[in-house]
């Protein structure tokens, strides 16, 4: 789901290439080429559409949104079993949480006629706490200056970055059916505040009140399933030369009803 607690800050090798990305990425929403995005997993609506009237990028900032307004005790990242993954579920869209790099198995029932959002591995960044750390990317493994960005620029050039591993593996497995071609399921987000919340509160209060931020990842929106079982399973395997190793297996059996 999430490398957000994953920050390795005292990293400095990087791959050349993976610094090329991200000034590819850097300023608007990392999009794949029109060539790459084209529809191969039917279940999936296409990166490029505005499923329910918002971009992936909108719809992730949607889901942060979602997931730091509930407490540690409950939430739905730190969930084992799928007891608290119908939490302020509102609207068209039902949101699945991933882990913060655990092997998870979760049961849940939803009702008929909800697309599914969710994360296979993304990020969050926020200012002003990580601003220091972006400036001193950007200056000294960029070898660029942090004075011709504005803030939020630097915020995502960090989040872009963040998700620009080495090696990358990726599966998403829906009712026995592999999916494919995930990448081009990348994007960051708008710049979208996230309120101080008792989620950050309970994990040790790492961000200040009304934070400015910026989402960068691999995320997937499902058109509806049908009524009955489906079962969903994505992993995730990643290392990075700057950021370290990072592995995640999540699996949600749900019944549609």
């Amino acid at each position: 789901m999430s490398l957000v607690f994953a920050k390795n800050r005292n990293r400095l090798s990087h791959n050349a290439a993976s610094v090329l990305v991200v000034l590819a990425l850097a300023f608007g929403s990392a999009v794949a080429p029109a060539a790459a995005r084209r529809n191969v997993n039917p279940r999936v609506i296409p990166f490029n559409a505005h499923p329910y009237g918002m971009t992936y990028g909108e719809w992730s900032a949607a889901w942060w949104s979602w997931v730091v307004g509930i407490p540690a005790a409950t939430n739905p990242i730190l969930d084992v079993t799928g007891e608290f993954g119908d939490i302020d579920q509102q609207g068209p869209v039902f949101f699945l949480a991933g882990s913060f790099g655990a092997t998870v198995e979760r049961t849940l029932t939803i009702r008929p006629g909800k697309g599914l959002f969710f994360p296979i591995v993304n990020s969050l960044w926020w200012l002003p706490d990580d601003l220091p750390f972006a400036e001193f990317f950007v200056e000294v493994v960029l070898g660029l200056d942090p004075d011709d960005f504005t803030d939020i620029e630097l915020i995502r050039l960090v989040a872009n970055e963040h998700q620009g591993f080495d090696e990358l593996e990726m599966t998403l497995t829906i009712d026995g059916v592999e999916h494919s071609d995930l990448e081009q399921y990348y994007t960051d987000s708008p710049a979208f505040v996230v309120p101080d919340t008792a989620f950050f509160d309970d994990l040790g209060g790492i961000m200040d009140e009304d934070n400015l931020s910026v989402s960068a990842g691999r995320w997937i929106m499902l058109a509806p399933l049908s009524a009955g079982v489906h079962t969903i399973h994505f992993t995730v395997d990643a290392n990075d030369a700057f950021f370290g190793p990072f592995a995640l297996d999540v699996t949600y059996n749900l019944t549609v009803e």
